[in-house]
C-alpha cells in the first residue's frame, strides 16, 4: 500500500510539473504577445516625437514638451524591453549584446535620464562625475542600463 501511495504521489506531483510548466509556457507567450502589441504603437509615437523635435519650425517651450514625450516613450520601451527579457529568461532564451561602453558617457546619459525625471517632480538633481571614472569596460549597455536605473529609481 504504500509503495502505490507513493507512486501515486510521484505521478500526481509529476502531472501537476507539467500543468504549471505548460501554464508558465503560456504566459511567457502571452508576455512577448502583449509586449509586442505595445511596441508597435510606442514606436510611432517616439518616430513623431523624433519628427517634430527636428522640425526647426516647433517653438522651444514645444520642444520642451516633445523632448518629454521622446522620454517617456523611451522610458515605456525599456519597461516593455525588460518584460520581454523576463520572457526570454523563463524561456531559455535570453542573449546579451556586449560591447564597448565608454563609462563617463553612460553614467551622463543616465543622469540626463533621471534629472528629467526629477525637474517633473520639482527635485533638484546634482551629480558629479570624476575623471577618474573614464574608461572603457564591456558589457551589454541596456541591462547595465536597466540596473542602474532599477537601483537609481528605488
Amino acid at each position: 500500500q504504500t509503495d502505490d501511495a507513493l507512486q501515486n504521489a510521484r505521478l500526481a506531483a509529476e502531472q501537476a510539473k507539467q500543468v504549471a510548466e505548460q501554464a508558465n509556457q503560456a504566459k511567457s507567450r502571452y508576455i512577448s504577445a502583449i509586449s509586442h502589441e505595445l511596441r508597435t504603437p510606442l514606436n510611432s509615437i517616439l518616430g513623431y516625437a523624433q519628427l517634430m523635435g527636428e522640425d526647426t519650425s516647433v517653438p522651444a517651450h514645444r520642444k520642451q514638451a516633445i523632448h518629454v514625450i521622446k522620454r517617456g516613450g523611451e522610458h515605456l520601451l525599456s519597461l516593455i524591453e525588460g518584460t520581454l527579457d523576463i520572457a526570454r529568461i523563463e524561456a531559455g532564451k535570453l542573449h546579451l549584446n556586449r560591447g564597448e561602453i565608454h563609462l563617463t558617457e553612460f553614467l551622463q546619459q543616465m543622469v540626463n535620464m533621471f534629472s528629467i525625471q526629477a525637474e517633473a517632480k520639482g527635485l533638484r538633481f546634482d551629480t558629479f562625475i570624476s575623471a577618474s571614472c573614464d574608461g572603457v569596460f564591456r558589457g551589454d549597455p541596456v541591462r547595465i542600463g536597466g540596473v542602474l536605473g532599477f537601483v537609481m529609481g528605488h
